[in-house]
């Protein structure tokens, strides 16, 4: 269960050294937080005991603005670390902070959040979130063997069995390239392009999924 927005985060070393968000002076308090969250008449979320205002934003969040509403009101710090890339904590985030947790209102995290964060912390020194470019080559090689298989089989055989093993290699290609388009988004394959692009196209597939699970309940 996520905790919440009394189980404030401490962060883990990496993130503390993060400059001050926007906001950082201006004191908010839980109880203001429930209320100004009640009934989702605003999205506030808290992150390493900042709070961020994220009202305007959840509706192009690429992730669906259901995962948002989901955090409203609580601390999201495990979820957005465990979600996120570090750039997003970085650069986007800083302009929807505004303001910080009363001091007295602060805790420290559950052990179990600790716990994670650790354990998190020592995956990125070990190089487990980097991109194995090698691996995607060798993707790419395969699919190259599977189309020209497909193409080989059904043009030297012309009958039910090339039929039929053309049609294994070409349904084993669009399975493996689904996978391959996936993962090249979820490791940042090409980190230069532009994340705005993909912010447009998730948040556009996102909300259409969004309207149909609204429309199904």
């Amino acid at each position: 269960m996520s905790p919440s927005v009394a189980d404030a985060a401490v962060l883990t070393p990496d993130l503390t050294a993060r400059k001050a968000p926007r906001g950082t002076g201006i004191t908010i308090r839980l109880d203001d937080i429930a209320q100004r969250t009640k009934d989702n008449k605003e999205i506030l979320i808290v992150f390493s005991n900042k709070v961020y205002d994220l009202t305007k934003w959840a509706k192009f969040h690429p992730g669906g603005d259901l995962a948002v509403l989901h955090m409203n009101g609580r601390d999201a710090t495990d979820a957005i670390i465990a979600y996120h890339p570090e750039w997003v904590m970085d650069k986007k985030m800083p302009h929807f902070c505004i303001g910080e947790l009363a001091p007295h209102e602060r805790t420290s995290s559950r052990k179990v959040s600790v716990g994670y964060r650790q354990l998190d912390e020592k995956l990125r020194k070990l190089g487990f979130y980097n991109t194995n470019y090698s691996f995607f080559i060798r993707e790419l090689i395969k699919f190259v063997v599977l189309l020209v298989s497909g193409v080989y089989l059904v043009l030297r055989y012309p009958n039910v069995y090339g039929v039929l093993a053309s049609a294994l290699c070409f349904a084993t290609l669009w399975w493996q390239a689904a996978f391959y388009a996936h993962d090249g988004e979820f490791f940042e394959l090409f980190p230069s392009f532009p994340s705005h692009r993909e912010n447009s196209i998730g948040a556009f597939a996102n909300e259409r999924s969004a309207k149909t699970i609204r429309s199904d309940r």
